[in-house]
């Protein structure tokens, strides 16, 4: 005859098969991840080029710097340029599944913080908008003061596809 199972044995059982159901779990998020990050991967190779921006604002204000200013994006790296002089790099991070698409921007060697924000892509990929913060990210494309705003937005035309090599 079999006998009872104590409540502790019941208990540790019912433990270990939750355990291993937070494992897969967790496994098959990074399964997810890695299959997101080819697809980030490939979003990352249609932002690379010269990119000149054509409007920026600050806060809900125009930024008048906007003309002076350009990206180039390559391997997964953006760079900033103020007329001739570089700026900022960061790396980029981009989930092409979210909805709007969804930007980190990593400072290089982990100076200064990093900026959380969204982004579109026009169809003929020639228009660029990125809307972020580096407090929380936006959810829409405007920094006028409104919940799910962001502090900048800036919109850029590609100039150049061909290598951005300094």
């Amino acid at each position: 005859p079999m006998s009872p199972v104590s409540p502790r044995t019941l208990c540790l059982a019912t433990a270990a098969a939750v355990s291993l159901s937070v494992l897969f779990f967790i496994r098959a998020g990074f399964l997810c991840a890695a299959s997101g990050d080819e697809a980030g991967q490939q979003e990352l190779k249609k932002l690379e080029g010269n990119w000149k921006m054509v409007n920026a604002e600050l806060n809900g204000r125009s930024d008048a710097r906007a003309a002076k200013m350009r990206m180039v994006v390559e391997d997964g790296v953006a760079t900033t340029y103020y007329g001739e002089s570089k700026k900022e790099r960061f790396t980029l991070t981009v989930n092409p599944a979210a909805d709007p698409k969804t930007v980190d921007m990593m400072p290089e060697r982990g100076v200064g913080k990093t900026g959380l924000g969204i982004y579109r892509l026009s169809d003929d990929g020639n228009k660029l908008d990125m809307c972020y913060s580096f407090k929380r990210r936006p959810h829409i494309f405007t920094t006028k003061p409104s919940v799910g705003s962001g502090e900048v937005l800036r919109t850029y035309e590609q100039i150049g596809r061909a290598s951005c090599r300094e």
